[in-house]
C-alpha cells in the first residue's frame, strides 16, 4: 500500500508508444504524484518511492528501488546545484593590484577597503603612530 506523500505537481507530459510500425502519441498538462510504501523496513530491491504521472486519458508510474531513488536524489541535486545563483565573495586579494580589485568590485562594495587590503598601514607610521594621509 503507498500514500501520497506531497500534493500533486502539475506538470507538462509528453508520453509516446511504439509497437511495431504503430505509433501513439499523447501530450498536455498532468499531475505528477509521489507516494511512497506505508510499511517500513524496505529491502534495498523494493519499491522506494512511486512516481505517478496522470493526464488526460494517460498514466505512467515509475517504481524507483532504493539504487534508483538514490540516483534520482543525486540528479535532482546536481540539477539544482546547476541552477542556483553563484553568490561568490569579493575577495581583493584575488587580483594583482589595485586597479584590477576595483574594475572587479561589485557595485556597492567599500573602495577604502579594497585600498587597505593592498597598503593595510596607509596613514600609519613605522612606530604605528598615526600620522595624516597627506603627509
Amino acid at each position: 500500500m503507498f500514500s501520497t506523500r506531497l500534493p500533486s505537481i502539475p506538470v507538462r507530459a509528453d508520453a509516446e508508444i511504439v509497437d511495431g510500425r504503430t505509433t501513439m502519441a499523447a501530450s498536455g498538462d498532468a499531475s505528477l504524484y509521489v507516494a511512497a510504501p506505508e510499511q517500513r523496513p524496505l529491502g534495498s530491491g523494493e519499491t522506494h518511492l512511486q512516481l505517478k504521472v496522470a493526464g488526460d486519458g494517460t498514466e505512467t508510474v515509475v517504481e524507483l528501488d532504493a539504487d534508483a531513488l538514490q540516483q534520482l536524489v543525486d540528479a535532482i541535486e546536481e540539477a539544482r546545484e546547476s541552477h542556483e545563483p553563484v553568490s561568490e565573495t569579493f575577495d581583493p586579494a584575488d587580483y594583482d593590484d589595485v586597479q584590477e580589485a576595483l574594475e572587479a568590485a561589485p557595485d556597492g562594495y567599500d573602495i577604502e577597503g579594497i585600498i587597505d587590503h593592498f597598503d593595510p598601514v596607509l596613514g600609519e607610521s613605522e612606530e604605528n603612530e598615526e600620522v595624516p594621509a597627506d603627509v
